[in-house]
């Protein structure tokens, strides 16, 4: 019997899925030496993603309602009557009724005769 063998198995490849060339070394040597830092650059990428995609939504949604105007509730006036005369042509006067309901800080539609309420001028 022989002492050494040059016959390699093809079931005992123990290099099977690594990656020789340079580039492959280096990005594996990178990466099992950097778990946890390259962990938590993820999570601060994203937190910082999420955050300024939230802050560019308050933008964009703030500069739509510009100032508004004061409006005293007269006898027999609802939001739906003054969002309809008050309203822009082509703004739905449900989404006009929550805009005013939004800037007056209100939880229903009741208004009262007096009541000063502010209407959003919106472009």
């Amino acid at each position: 019997m022989l002492k050494y063998s040059t016959y390699n198995s093809i079931y005992n490849n123990k290099e099977e899925g690594k990656d020789n060339t340079l580039l492959g070394k280096a990005l594996h040597s990178f990466y099992s030496s950097n778990k946890r830092f390259i962990v938590r650059m993820l999570i601060i990428l994203s937190v910082v993603f999420l955050s300024l995609t939230g802050f560019m939504n308050v933008i964009t949604n703030a500069s739509k309602v510009v100032s508004y105007e004061k409006f005293v509730v007269s006898y027999g006036d609802s939001l739906w009557s003054i969002a309809t005369n008050h309203k822009p042509s082509q703004m739905d006067t449900r989404e006009y009724v929550e805009q005013i309901k939004k800037l007056n800080i209100m939880a229903t539609s009741d208004i009262q005769t007096g009541q000063v309420i502010n209407l959003p001028n919106i472009e």
